[in-house]
């Protein structure tokens, strides 16, 4: 029988190492362990798993320049060093290590020196726990306790702790003066309760934390120290002892006083805002920083046929206007967000019977808290008035075509001596250019002598409103001519004289036909008088004649032959008479050829 002890022994060895390797995998701390020149000689699997390998056996032999955390190698391995030099144990080393995926952790690490049969420092031994969890919570806590008392330091706000039956444990610097007190000092003897403008009101405050554990914003009427009643919203958290037990509540009181009055100011506002907007003529909409409706005033009924909530959430350019107004609309809200103050704008929007209304719209921006909050368009109906100014314009092209066709000279000159316009014809006797002329101050335009007959005239129209006319003879350059000149006032709505109309007729050939006339006329006339003369002796020949018959008739010293004989003799002086008259015609028909048939056949029948 082998009574050799040695297979026992190596195997309740081989037994007891598997035990401890197990213990040590099963641990969550990870545990190494290195020779004197720092070679690792074991690890459990979790260190091994954090290195980058599968298997503990893996490391044996490789130093710290060949993991992982090569970049932390030496701070390790000066660690290590040291306790092997010193014999000594380092503990709980909050150190950081780099992993495998490149991540930084940070480890709780213990080494003491690993000692021989002979109690000889033969390495060292290690442990480490993965602490980044615990780092980075800890270090959550510690900012959110920075936060906290920095908060509890500057809020404006009132920052409080009290015991459940209203004591003040703590509050911060704001909250004296939030209530009216002098200091710190006086305000500790405040009772919470005390502050409350009604008291039933802390108990069902306090039945609501109790129930939900917080409350946020709670609405509160409290009293200051003069005794005046403020509006405030009080957000707080029940307090609770290790058991669960509320031992007091703590939390922030915000004055929403001059919020509440702000608000019914707003509130008074718009209704003030409704009321006009619903009584005026105009249309008004809102729209939001996305550039959708949000509002459009009643007046939109009567104006474009569609109720106003029809309008709601619609794009302000888009959706109610005319494609071709767009853009423009874009353009103009794009600036009023960058900085302008109002934008004037004209657009066109589809009424229910399928026309368009146009509008006059002007854009101003608006804020809220000093932020951009969208724009308010208040916009006038101007269809008619578009009309009009068509109709206008299409009239005044007519009678600019009319007077460009005009062969008269037809200029406007404003009450400041400016001319106005032009046409053609007038363009052509200054012989200059439009540009020219347009523009200049009268008197430059026309011959001094002209310009200063034309001073009065023009005084009189203005001044009298009424309608003057001349004729006049002029010279302009080398021309020579007669001009009939009709002076006509240009009126405002008020009437008032703003310029004059004037329109320049060359009568020239009418004032020469009229000149000619007149001198035919003075040589008509000294032929009649020179045939009156020529006339005058046979007429009195036979007048006296037959006043000496009629006497030799009444006295009886005249028979009838001698009568009849007589009157042939009268007969044949008459006759002679008509002939010469006939004569004298023929001779003025012969000078003035330039008559009527009518007026021929009078003089020479």
């Amino acid at each position: 029988m082998n009574m050799d002890p040695l297979p026992a022994l190596e195997e309740s060895l081989r037994q007891s190492q598997q035990i401890i390797y197990t213990i040590l995998d099963a641990i969550p701390v990870r545990v190494f362990w290195k020779d004197r020149d720092l070679k690792y000689l074991g690890c459990n699997r979790p260190f091994a798993q954090d290195a980058g390998f599968n298997e503990p056996k893996e490391l044996i032999g490789r130093d710290d320049y060949g993991m992982g955390w090569r970049e932390q190698a030496e701070i390790y391995r000066a660690d290590d060093l040291s306790v092997i030099a010193s014999g000594k144990a380092k503990m709980m080393i909050e150190e950081p290590q780099k992993t495998p995926d490149g991540r930084i952790i940070w480890l709780l690490t213990s080494k003491v020196p690993l000692r021989d049969a002979t109690g000889g420092i033969s390495g060292v031994l290690g442990t480490y726990m993965d602490i980044t969890e615990y780092r980075n919570a800890k270090e959550s806590i510690r900012e959110s306790e920075e936060k906290y008392r920095a908060f509890f330091a500057t809020s404006k706000d009132c920052v409080f702790i009290t015991s459940k039956d209203g004591r003040f444990v703590d509050f911060n610097d704001e909250t004296p003066a939030f209530f009216g007190y002098r200091d710190r000092e006086e305000f500790w003897a405040v009772n919470i309760g005390d502050l409350y403008s009604n008291a039933s009101e802390r108990q069902e405050h306090i039945r609501a934390i109790e129930q939900s554990g917080f409350v946020k914003e709670y609405p509160v009427d409290l009293r200051k120290k003069d005794g005046s009643i403020i509006h405030v919203l009080v957000t707080s958290i029940a307090r609770k002892d290790i058991s669960g037990k509320v031992i007091g509540f703590q939390g922030t009181i915000k004055n929403i006083t001059e919020q509440r009055r702000a608000e019914e100011a707003l509130r008074e506002s718009e209704e003030r805002f409704r009321g006009i907007t619903e009584r005026i003529s105009d249309l008004i909409f809102i729209v939001d920083p996305e550039g959708y409706l949000t509002f459009v005033s009643p007046s939109v009924i009567s104006i474009l046929g569609f109720p106003p909530e029809s309008y709601i959430g619609k794009r302000a350019g888009p959706d109610i206007t005319h494609a071709e107004d767009i853009v423009n609309i874009e353009k103009a809200v794009e600036r009023l967000k960058n900085g302008s103050l109002e934008e004037q704008i004209e657009f066109q929007m589809p009424k229910s019977d399928g026309s368009y209304a146009v509008f006059d719209g002007t854009g101003t921006p608006v804020f809220t808290h000093g932020m951009y909050a969208g724009v308010q368009v208040v916009a006038r109906d101007i269809t008619e008035r578009k009309r009009a100014e068509v109709a206008l314009t299409q009239s005044e092209e007519r009678y600019r075509t009319l007077s460009e066709a005009s062969p008269d000279q037809i200029f406007i000159i404003g009450r400041d001596d400016i001319m106005k316009y032009a046409n053609t014809a007038a363009l052509k006797l200054f012989r200059l250019p439009f540009d020219q002329v347009i523009g200049r101050p009268r008197k430059y335009l026309f011959p001094p002598e002209i310009a200063k007959s034309q001073d009065a005239s023009l005084q009189k129209a203005f001044e009298t409103g009424e309608r003057v006319r001349s004729e006049e003879r002029i010279k302009f350059g080398e021309q020579e001519f007669w001009i009939d000149i009709n002076q006509v006032p240009l009126k405002d709505k008020a009437g008032h004289v703003t310029s004059v109309l004037g329109i320049a007729r060359d009568i020239t050939d009418r004032k020469r036909a009229e000149e000619a006339l007149k001198e035919s006329n003075e040589r008509y006339l000294s032929y009649i008088k020179e045939a009156a003369m020529r006339l005058k002796t046979p007429v009195e020949v036979v007048e006296h004649n037959i006043t000496t018959l009629i006497k030799d008739i009444n006295a009886g010293d005249i028979d009838n032959n001698q009568v009849l004989l007589l009157l042939q003799i009268q007969v044949k002086n008459m006759e002679q008479i008509r002939q010469n008259i006939l004569d004298l015609n023929k001779t003025i028909v012969d000078r003035y050829g330039e008559m009527s048939p009518a007026s021929k056949q009078f003089l020479t029948e």
